[in-house]
């Protein structure tokens, strides 16, 4: 059995059964209610024959019977029937077919057909010309005979009509034009019908099945006059089979600010459909609900304001624009079953695409709890407002198009140009090995998005990308995993962020590059392929309570020119780094922990201004704290342990203060000074390191060490090279743990200040105080053992 016939049962098995007139028992498919009409006319044929003035006939006299209560009803029994010209319907009539009846188009006509069945023309224009027309059941077969002169055109036509229902009905094999065409109807149901099959002209011909359209002009709405811009309003289609055709439903022109209105599709089933499932301009109030499409090149589109040539036409002389209040377009999309067609079949098509205008930004658009198997974008909007997107499950075809193959159709969700956007709730996944570009993308401008509760699984490029400017001011519960390149890309843009996680990315877990914007709150971000974060050259950064861990080079990456204030983090098991800062950034960290990393916990560059507080750094492999020429520094209440190498190493030219901070257990000096500095260290502790505690070895030096306490390493408490120094107040013992010949104190030549007021007691060294041709003030002798317990030393030092 072909699908045609099967097609034909299923529609058969919506329909209700009947006996009406006399002479013929059929099944018809009319809700009568209690079957009350103003008459009832059967028309009596022979099957196979040419039935068009039998059946006019009944339709003019069913005309003159109904009134504005009662219908007239015109029966046609089951058979095959030949109509050669256009048959014209009037109003308060019902037209209803047997299951079994079929209707086809008289392949050598005497005179013209364009359309099988057509309003009855009027001049009354608006929606006045006809009213209360019904058609059921029945099979209207155009046999695909091509449009000329004589022949072709749109099986049903209706223009100028009020209170419209057609149910039950098939409608098939159009060449070159539409099943229903409608323009200037209003209130009009298409229901439990289906409409089939059709052939073009040429590879540029995309008709709808179902034409909603604008009666405007002769070239648009053929015999369509008065032409008065009467738009479609109240139009529902429900309970459909649409299949082989280009669209489903649509309208392929607009009128200036003309609007079809009230358009609601629901429980259909859309298949094999070249182009789009729903294709409108200019449409408002509509509803898109609980329909299945499968195998469409586009699921909805729907634009308003087009530029494109061609499409959009100026309104006729005398006729008034329409407005929208306020933008709401209110279009609900939702509930529908969205799969697109595969490969180049498909053009590059979307699951939904909503398209307004710099003028007139749509508002108003929900699309919610929809599926979509795309090959290209899922969801496209532009020019679009205040949208609504939730609770959709987005993913891509095997063999979908290659990205570098597509334009503009990179993304699952994608915004250019469009504020307010909510994104709540979506899931966008990979099942399959063709990956969108990006998860959520905006750009150009997006303004004041909110993105909540949404998992992104892998994109070739970001899990959610910003560019040209845009911005989310609110984004929480954000999953990403195994992003291609960045779990989150900030270009130009700004991004507030709460809760969730980025895992896996290739590259980094977020980038914030061109001078973006980053604002980050309770968030994790692991296992990435070279940086957890990265702060490009003027970029803006806030964090709290962020995790960042076990990534390849740097966990966080802050360039050039950058502010970044981080407070409560945790940053660990970097391949380099813990963080990594640039010239002439400035950074305030706060609370944060930063610890595993295999070369440093801190990088700090040259020039950097830096405020670290209350912070640990602990057990990194590299350095604790690297510090750059000429940067400013602070490390406060500051914890740095277990440094594979130098707790803190300054390079030259900075101007750096250790402030109440513990350093214990670090491989390296616990303090490393160079050249040209400015240090001041100021009641710390430094302990347990495994070779000398403090070292200033550098011309031009200026330290400062106040009220410490420096005990238990493993060499010199003190190793005074090369610098001015005043070191005062401090506590030095037990040092000298592993280096017995050593001193606990050696001042070298290069040294001028002072060594006052500290008291020490070191069993181990060889000397407390060794003192090699310095210039002190008071001058302190060349060795000072100190072994007898409260010998004070010149200056007040004490011995213990």
């Amino acid at each position: 059995m072909n699908r045609r016939n099967i097609s034909r049962i299923l529609a058969g098995m919506f329909l209700f059964a009947t006996v009406l007139g006399t002479a013929f028992a059929f099944t018809t498919h009319v809700d009568t209610q209690a079957a009350s009409y103003a008459k009832k006319i059967t028309v009596k044929l022979a099957d196979g024959q040419d039935a068009t003035a039998e059946i006019q006939k009944a339709l003019d006299e069913a005309e003159k019977a109904g009134t504005k209560k009662k219908q007239a009803l015109v029966s046609i029994p089951a058979g095959t029937y030949y109509i050669s010209r256009t048959l014209n319907i009037g109003s308060n009539t019902c037209l209803s077919l047997d299951k079994k009846t079929v209707i086809r188009k008289n392949p050598k006509p005497k005179d013209p057909i364009l359309y099988m069945l057509r309003s009855k023309p009027g001049n009354k224009g608006g929606y006045s010309d006809t009213a209360k027309i019904t058609i059921t059941g029945g099979t209207w077969d155009a046999g695909f005979i091509p449009y000329n002169d004589k022949s072709g055109g749109s099986l049903f036509f209706f223009a100028h009509t009020n209170n419209l229902k057609i149910t039950g009905v098939t409608l098939c094999n159009n060449f070159g034009t539409h099943l229903i065409e409608m323009g200037g109807v209003k209130k009009c149901t298409i229901k439990n019908c289906t409409l089939y099959g059709f052939k073009a002209p040429d590879e540029d011909t995309d008709k709808e099945a179902i034409q909603l359209d604008i009666c405007h002009s002769d070239s648009i709405l053929p015999a369509g006059g008065p032409f008065d811009d009467t738009p479609c309003t109240d139009i529902t289609v429900t309970g459909c089979e649409i299949y082989d055709y280009p669209r489903a439903i649509g309208t392929h022109m607009m009128v200036d600010r003309i609007y079809h209105d009230k358009i609601s599709v629901t429980k259909n089933n859309f298949h094999d459909i070249s182009a789009a499932a729903v294709y409108g301009y200019n449409y408002t109030n509509v509803t898109i609900k609980n329909n299945t499409m499968t195998n469409v090149g586009s699921g909805v589109q729907i634009k308003t304001d087009s530029d494109v040539k061609k499409t959009k036409l100026d309104r006729n002389s005398g006729v008034k624009a329409m407005s929208v209040s306020k933008g709401k377009f209110n279009i609900k999309i939702v509930d529908n079953t969205i799969t697109l067609l595969k490969k180049e079949e498909a053009g590059g098509g979307y699951g939904v695409f909503i398209y307004g205008s710099t003028e007139n930004p749509m508002k108003g658009i929900t699309i919610s709890g929809n599926e979509f198997l795309c090959n290209a974008a899922g969801i496209y909007l532009r020019y679009v407002n205040d949208a609504s997107i939730l609770n959709n499950v987005i993913d891509r075809h095997v063999g979908a198009i290659a990205v570098d193959k597509t334009s503009f159709t990179e993304d699952a969700v994608k915004f250019l140009s469009c504020n307010g956007a909510v994104v709540d709730s979506n899931r966008i996944s990979t099942i399959h090995e063709e990956k969108y570009e990006n998860g959520i993308a905006m750009r150009d401008g997006c303004k004041d998005a909110t993105l909540l509760n949404n998992t992104i699984n892998g994109t070739t490029k970001s899990g959610i990308a910003l560019f040209g400017q845009s911005s989310v001011i609110k984004a929480e519960n954000i999953f990403i995993n195994n992003a291609g390149m960045y779990g989150i890309n900030i270009d130009n843009s700004a991004f507030n962020l709460t809760g969730g996680t980025v895992n896996g990315a290739k590259e980094y877990g977020i980038m914030v590059d061109s001078a973006g914007k980053l604002v980050i709150n309770d968030y994790e971000i692991s296992s990435c392929g070279k940086r957890g974060i990265n702060v490009k050259d003027n970029g803006s950064f806030e964090a709290v309570n962020v995790k960042i861990r076990d990534c390849t080079e740097k966990c966080l990456d802050i360039a050039q020119n950058c502010k970044a204030v981080i407070t409560d983090c945790e940053i660990s098991d970097g391949g380099k780094y813990g963080i990594d800062i640039d010239k002439d950034s400035l950074v305030v960290i706060t609370g944060s922990t930063f610890s595993g990393n295999k070369e440093k916990g801190i990088n700090i560059r040259n020039s950097v201004y830096a405020d670290v507080q209350n912070c640990r750094i602990l057990n990194n492999s590299g350095k604790g704290v690297d510090i750059g020429s000429e940067s400013t520094v602070t490390l406060k209440d500051c914890t740095i342990n277990g440094s594979g190498a130098k707790g803190v190493d300054i390079g030259s030219g900075s101007t750096v203060k250790l402030d109440t901070c513990t350093l214990s257990e670090n491989t390296g000096r616990a303090v490393d000074i160079a050249e040209k500095t400015s240090v001041e260290i100021f009641s710390c502790i430094i302990e347990k390191t495994r070779t000398d505690a403090v070292n200033v070895d550098g011309s031009g030096a200026t330290v400062t060490v106040t009220a410490c306490q420096i005990f238990d390493n493993d060499g010199e408490g003190m190793h005074l090279k090369n610098g001015r120094i005043d070191i005062s107040g401090n506590v030095i013992k037990n040092n000298c743990i592993k280096e017995t010949d050593g001193n606990a104190v050696k001042i070298f030549s290069g040294i001028t200040g002072s060594f006052t007021d500290n008291t020490l007691s070191n069993p181990n060294s060889k000397n407390e105080i060794k003192v090699d041709g310095a210039t002190l003030s008071p001058a302190i002798p060349t060795t000072k053992t100190g072994k007898v317990a409260g010998t004070a030393d010149i200056g007040g030092n004490k011995f213990e």
